[in-house]
């Protein structure tokens, strides 16, 4: 990767939607419409692949050795060392398909959001009364909360443990303290749909992709734009501090 060659690994039967990397086993993993699920040796030709998922893929996560992939409105958890069979399945709270997942080591677990407007924190590994997980609604601030909009993206905020920002069909990116269950801020509004965001490795950048998503009929047919947001970890943090006590 580092020559910056291109090379075809493989394909997928219907189009790809998910690519992820795995250092531990040094596998490409994608995902797409094919309802399937392939494992690619970076190293030679060998591959592997989960057949008849029995949904399309419309998303995935990676985080160590475990595979999250977002199977309607379910969360099938795959360990990239026993890849026989789902190790462990998390049920979304409500029937609604889920439209992202996210992972993250520091806390353990990942998030989903939904096509209600909700994003949902699970823990892996047994839960208990301290560390069940929860939801919470996802909603711009200037509207109120039986508002529903649906949450395109998530992405986790390296270095400050448990913050996310989210995108919604709305255009409207927000930062959230999934741990304490607070809002900490909200970006200016984006001229159409998020439909992809991500920070670079150190945090400091979030990439935001504003872009018409064939979902909403408010939504303007406009060219695809990307915006680069500075994100302060001072300011996080700050607003981690003085944010008041109430819960969304």
């Amino acid at each position: 990767m580092r020559l910056g060659n291109i090379k075809a690994v493989g394909n997928h039967d219907d189009i790809a939607t998910c690519v992820e990397y795995s250092e531990e086993t040094c596998q490409v993993i994608t995902a797409g419409w094919d309802k399937k699920v392939k494992f690619w040796d970076a190293r030679s030709a060998s591959s592997r692949c989960l057949n008849n998922l029995g949904t399309e893929v419309e998303s995935m996560s990676l985080s160590g050795l475990s595979l999250m992939v977002a199977l309607n409105s379910s969360v099938h958890v795959y360990d990239l060392r026993y890849l026989y069979g789902p190790v462990q399945a998390k049920e979304h709270a409500m029937d609604i398909r889920i439209k992202c997942v996210r992972s993250n080591l520091d806390i353990e677990g990942f998030v989903v959001g939904s096509a209600d407007g909700k994003v949902s924190l699970k823990y892996l590994g047994e839960s208990n009364t301290e560390n069940a997980g929860y939801a919470f609604k996802c909603y711009p601030k200037n509207r109120g909360r039986h508002h529903v909009v649906v949450v395109n993206d998530i992405a986790f905020r390296p270095s400050v443990r448990g913050v996310i920002v989210t995108g919604d069909n709305e255009g409207y990116a927000t930062v959230w303290d999934v741990l304490n269950r607070k809002r900490l801020m909200e970006l200016p509004r984006f001229p159409n749909s998020i439909a992809s965001l991500n920070f670079n490795h150190g945090g400091q950048l979030l990439a935001i992709a504003s872009s018409y998503t064939y979902k909403e009929a408010t939504e303007r047919e406009e060219l695809p734009q990307i915006f680069i947001d500075h994100i302060n970890e001072e300011h996080i943090k700050s607003a981690i501090t003085s944010s008041s006590s109430k819960r969304v």
